[in-house]
């Protein structure tokens, strides 16, 4: 007797293989918490580093308006004489430039000529 193998919809097989199993989903759902992790700590960080910013900020202008104002212009004049001379490209003095940098510009003392001179002494600004 002849006897026909069973026939199976290509429709049927379809509907099986496009269904994601168990294990997929769990790694789809794992990947997204680790995104979603990462996304948060980075934010965090990014956050931190701007509140250590106006922290700074904010203790620079705590200091007494004629102390800051002294204070800002030995800072100013060092990077004036000293930074913007050919041996502040290389180090220890290049370091010491780039915090005296960084140092002025948390001044509110320090206008628009002074920024300006101040991250053309950052690293950021060279290209």
């Amino acid at each position: 007797m002849f006897h026909s193998p069973d026939i199976i919809p290509i429709a049927s097989r379809r509907t099986n293989a496009a269904r994601p199993t168990d294990e997929h989903l769990v790694e789809r759902r794992t990947a997204r918490v680790v995104a979603l992790l990462v996304g948060l700590s980075i934010f965090m960080v990014a956050g931190l580093i701007l509140i250590a910013g106006e922290h700074d900020r904010a203790s620079v202008a705590h200091i007494a308006s004629s102390q800051r104002a002294a204070i800002f212009e030995r800072a100013h004049i060092d990077i004036m004489e000293t930074c913007r001379s050919p041996e502040a490209d290389h180090e220890p003095l290049h370091q010491h430039c780039l915090h005296q940098a960084a140092f002025v510009l948390l001044f509110p003392e320090c206008d628009t000529d002074c920024g300006r001179t101040a991250r053309a002494l950052m690293p950021h600004a060279r290209r």
